[in-house]
Parts: C-alpha cells; structure tokens; sequence
C-alpha cells in the first residue's frame, strides 16, 4: 500500500479535535459550578481527624531524668502528654543534638480511665509489634524508618530488652540507630525509643547500660514508684548503678587529722 502523508495528517488531527472539545466542555462545566456557587470559599468541608491522639499534659517539673554523659552537646528536652479518650499517660525524654541523640518515650495505662471509655479504646493501649512500635516513634520525630533489623533481647534492670539496628532518615540526613523496647511491666509502665549516632555492629550490653540510666524523679504512683524501687541492676553493665545512700548528719563524724610527726635533726660531730 502506498504511503499517504495527507491520510496520516488526518488521522492525527481528529483525536486533536475531540481532546480540545472535551477540554472546553470542562471547563464549561466548572464555570457553571462556579456561578451556580458564587461564595465557593463559604461552602461547608469535612473536618480533618487529628493525627494524633494525644494532647499536652501540663507539669509542674519532668517525671523521668537520664543522666548520659555522651549526649549532653543540647538541653534535654521533655514532653508530657494525656490521651483524653483514655487517661494514659506518655512521656517523652530527648537527650543530645539532631544526629546523636536518645529519645525515650514511657508509656502507663491509666488506673482510672475516664468515665465512658470502651473495652476497644482500652485494647489499643495494648503492646504493638516491634517493629510497628518503631514506626511511631520515628513518626513522633518527624523521621522515617528506611531499614529494621531483627531484635534481639537482652536483660536490663527493667525486664528483658528488645533491640534491633535501625535506619532512619529525616531532614538532618541518614541515621544509624538503634531501635529499643522494654515491655515487661506493660502495659502499666513501658519504654520505647530510639538511641541514634551508634556504630555497627550493636554493643547490646552499652545500649542496656544506657537505658539503665533512667530514673523516677517526680510521681505520686505508687506502683510506679514500687518498680523503680525494685528494680534489679543488670549484671551486663561494668560499672553497675549504685543508689546514693544519704546518711543522717549526727552519723557524719569529721574524721580527726593524722598528728604531726617532728623529725629532730642530728647534730653534727
């Protein structure tokens, strides 16, 4: 068949036509949306659900301290939460500079929930997979997870410890982190967190060590207060944790100054 440059110039031309048609009738269509909706900006729209459900708890000062010399470059940093449906409770302790950091997030289930909270609001308080529990506190931090490992449990003075090598990535760059989680007196009390600026491979036995450092600082709970008290110092750590000891003043005896001693010097012959 012979080539025809006037048949093809045809064919494309028609399909031009019928797009620029179905371009006009849109906008057509729009035009008469807005005249028949002159006050388009006054229409009523659907509200937005909140992403979060929590809502900032006011303190008078913060309820957990963590004393690490190795992330003390910034102010430490404290959030203080509720969830209203609920009563739990969440703190939030963030320690060092944007890419070597700790941020612990602890957790406690309200004994007293308000008035009206279903079975299935109480069920969500409940331990998520790890690796779900990581995604939502790098969400908290505004970063992403781009790698998780498989976490492997270690004894800290809070129970058994998840952790696991994790790679986040937000707008200060990549970060190699390690993913943490203790859960043993969940839900009543659980830890969650990230510890970032590590090196590969994890020293599981520092990161415990670390996270051993946590202490109970202000809380009228006194189950809360029962298992800071009780807690056992993990024997992985080489410089264990030892609680100060604060002994009464009359038992602070000075202790007396050794006497001097006076060499006599021989006389010469």
């Amino acid at each position: 068949m012979r080539y025809d440059p006037l048949v093809e110039r045809r064919s494309s031309v028609v399909p031009a036509i019928v797009l620029g048609a179905m371009a006009i009738g849109g906008v057509l269509s729009l035009t008469t949306m807005l005249s028949a909706h002159p006050n388009l900006d006054m229409m009523p729209t659907a509200k937005i659900a909140p992403t979060s459900r929590w809502a900032d708890r006011p303190i008078t000062q913060a309820g957990f301290v963590m004393e690490v010399a190795e992330f003390t470059k910034a102010p430490p940093e404290y959030l203080a939460e509720i969830q209203p449906t609920t009563g739990n409770l969440r703190d939030t302790l963030i320690l060092g500079d944007d890419r070597r950091f700790i941020r612990l997030t602890i957790q406690r289930q309200s004994t007293t929930p308000p008035q009206g909270t279903t079975a299935a609001q109480i069920a969500t308080t409940k331990p998520a997979d790890f690796y779900v529990e990581m995604v939502r506190r790098s969400a908290d931090a505004g970063l992403s997870i781009t790698h998780a490992g498989q976490p492997q449990i270690v004894e800290s003075r809070f129970g058994k410890m998840e952790i696991a090598d994790i790679n986040l990535s937000g707008p200060q760059g990549a970060l190699t982190c390690a993913g943490v989680r203790m859960g043993q007196y969940a839900p009543q009390f659980a830890i969650s967190g990230m510890m970032c600026g590590m090196t590969l491979p994890l020293n599981l036995e520092k990161i415990a060590c670390l996270t051993d450092r946590l202490e109970l600082k202000d809380s009228d709970d006194a189950d809360l207060i029962d298992i800071f008290t009780n807690a056992d110092q993990t024997t992985v750590c080489k410089s264990p944790r030892i609680k100060p000891v604060k002994m009464p003043v009359a038992e602070l005896v000075p202790t007396p100054a050794a006497p001097v001693v006076k060499v006599k010097k021989k006389k010469k012959a």
